[in-house]
């Protein structure tokens, strides 16, 4: 590397070789410049590394999904959810099959014992957010099936979707009975904003007696209610 030029030291964090200093002996530039040229040939060698594994990997996971989509009805091998994962192999990885069908509920399939789960519908409610929302989970007492009836499973899925579709009806409801709710508190806010303080009866002078200053203020309480 010449020493008149400025080269990029990393490139994560862009930081650059300078060596354009003349009160820089020559010895520790050349020194310098070696050093930086072993580091970006170890850079290199690593960058390539990493890309040879993330090669080998994808090849795996190419593989892994070839399998498991043979070992599927054919009915269902389109509708396999792909796997992938650059940083990890899938030889150690169960031999599930994740089936997602349009208008059916999500369906794991485990492919070492023919056991079919159906994915189960959830509401979940965060009062604290103000948030709900639906989602599809498989929790250890979801409903299973054997490969061998897969029309029963499908026909759960199905009755597991139409369920699912009417859990977000009510989380729309909710949800704008909320945003009416909330409308209505912010207008009824703006609105004693804009009436400005409320009067206050205090006694405003030493001579006027408290005692009736308070009748008056209980006379006042008492015809509010009666009105609201």
């Amino acid at each position: 590397m010449d020493t008149n030029t400025q080269e990029t030291l990393d490139t994560d964090t862009n930081e650059t070789l300078d060596m354009n200093d003349k009160k820089m002996p020559r010895e520790i530039k050349l020194l310098i410049i070696e050093a930086f040229e072993k580091y970006s040939a170890e850079q290199r060698e690593k960058e390539q590394d990493k890309a040879r594994q993330q090669a080998v990997r994808q090849e795996e996971w190419i593989k892994y999904n070839k399998t498991m989509k043979e070992l599927l009805p054919l009915c269902l091998r389109e509708f396999m959810v792909e796997k992938e994962d650059e940083e990890n192999s899938p030889h150690n990885r169960p031999m599930n099959a994740r089936i997602e069908v349009p208008g059916l509920a999500p369906i794991i399939i485990n492919l070492a014992t023919n056991i079919i789960t159906i994915g189960t519908p959830r509401k979940n409610n965060r009062e604290c957010m103000r948030e709900n929302w639906v989602n599809y989970h498989f929790p250890d007492y979801a409903m299973t099936f054997h490969l061998n009836d897969l029309g029963g499973a499908l026909l759960s899925a199905r009755r597991a979707a139409l369920h699912f579709k009417v859990l977000v009806a009510e989380v729309e409801i909710e949800a704008a009975e909320f945003a009416k709710m909330q409308a209505e508190r912010e207008r009824d806010n703006a609105e004693r904003e804009a009436r400005g303080p409320e009067p206050v009866y205090e006694a405003t002078d030493e001579t006027v007696n408290n005692a009736l200053v308070e009748g008056i203020r209980t006379l006042i309480r008492e015809e509010l209610a009666k009105v609201v």
